[in-house]
């Protein structure tokens, strides 16, 4: 039988099975009750010292959070800093961190003090997130849902690192009603809609003698091997192994949009992907004579396979070049009304993978996606012949037309 002690807005309270006292008490940020064990060290053996320890316990909390007087903008500068110096968090995740906070939540909630992010204050940052209008937009276009919910998500981290500090007792950005206010996670394209290059239109576009050797080069690769644009930034010489008993190229880095050259996106993203017989070709000439005509040397192994002149790593504006080279090659730039991103090129490389009948197993690690197969991290020579065979079976015609 438990042993109670009632206040307005605490109670302590011992468990009949263990003996052990506790405080049930409202959350002043919630307006739930929750339970704190009172610790063994303090010795509270009767319930006139387990409710000294509670209003101690609850004086010293409020006192703490009632104290911080730092401003989510300046706890943003000490949590990009922080993460700045983590080698785990990639670079393209810390600029997309910043935008989201300069663009959408420092002009709402950046003068705002920690302690009065109430779920009511972001619920309604996050109702109003849904209305705001695309930069640069035509007609008022809103925001894309994802992005409401991927801003929702910086906010949300940058709130949870400030729980673990002490200087929040809970994360508002975790509570029922800011959820009940995010969209639901739509593609613009819709659900169900891939949009990725039809194999016509690549053949045309892989054909078009407009097209400069490396950006056909890189087409060719990403068409046939499904690497990302960052991935395929990221490789050097030394990653085609052209002379293997199956040739393939070894993703272990990228290249994000400001130049900076990391780990891919995540543990699954390091793989050896099989070079499809056309696009080894294709590598081959493009080092032999594309890449010594625009460098003007020879190829080093510790060079970029797709360097800027100078030699140097770099990532290119790849979705504008890639919608110029689709019209100069007579196609259209986007599909069924979404424009065309160089991603489209792996989404095709997945799809066409599927219209053959490969197996969804041997599409994941293609694709540097997680599997649920325990040897993923091993490559035999049978991986390696089956990966090369689920490859070979897409057939592109890179003949002039």
């Amino acid at each position: 039988m438990n042993t109670n002690s009632t206040h307005t807005e605490w109670t302590v309270f011992r468990r009949g099975d263990t003996g052990a006292w506790s405080v049930r008490y409202k959350d002043t940020c919630t307006g739930r009750w929750k339970d704190k064990r009172i610790p063994t060290l303090a010795r509270v053996r009767t319930k006139r010292a387990a409710e000294e320890w509670a209003r101690s316990w609850l004086e010293d909390e409020s006192t703490s959070l009632d104290a911080t007087t730092e401003t989510l903008a300046s706890y943003f500068s000490r949590w990009t800093e922080r993460r700045e110096k983590n080698p785990k968090v990639r670079g393209s995740t810390l600029a997309n961190n910043r935008s989201h906070f300069t663009h959408y939540i420092q002009p709402v909630l950046g003068d705002q003090v920690l302690g009065d992010l109430t779920p009511a204050v972001l619920r309604e940052f996050a109702a109003g997130l849904r209305d705001v209008s695309k930069a640069g937009a035509k007609g008022g276009d809103k925001l894309a849902a994802l992005t409401v919910r991927n801003v929702a998500a910086t906010l949300r981290g940058i709130l949870d690192s400030a729980f673990d500090e002490g200087l929040l007792r809970v994360n508002p950005m975790r509570s029922r009603g800011v959820r009940e206010e995010l969209p639901e996670p739509v593609r613009r394209a819709g659900n169900g809609t891939v949009v990725h290059l039809e194999r016509g239109a690549a053949q045309r576009l892989l054909q078009c003698p407009s097209v400069p050797a490396e950006r056909h080069a890189r087409y060719v690769l990403a068409l046939l091997s499904g690497l990302r644009d960052g991935e395929i930034a990221g490789l050097t010489v030394a990653d085609v192994h052209f002379a293997a008993d199956v040739p393939f190229v070894n993703v272990t880095k990228s290249v994000d949009t400001n130049w900076q050259i990391g780990p891919p996106k995540n543990k699954n993203a390091v793989r050896k992907v099989p070079l499809h017989h056309l696009a080894a070709a294709t590598l081959a000439d493009w080092l032999a004579v594309g890449f010594v005509m625009l460098v003007g040397r020879e190829a080093r192994p510790t060079d970029p396979l797709f360097p800027m002149a100078t030699g140097r790593h770099y990532r290119p504006k790849s979705a504008a070049l890639l919608r110029s080279d689709l019209m100069a090659a007579g196609c259209s730039g986007d599909y069924l009304g979404n424009p065309l991103e160089f991603h489209a090129l792996r989404r095709s490389f997945a799809t066409w993978l599927a219209d053959a009948g490969v197996n969804d197993g041997l599409r994941k690690r293609l694709l540097g996606h997680g599997t649920n197969d325990v040897t993923d991290a091993h490559y035999t020579a049978k991986t390696m012949l089956a990966l090369q065979a689920a490859v070979e079976s897409i057939k592109l015609d890179l003949g002039k037309p």
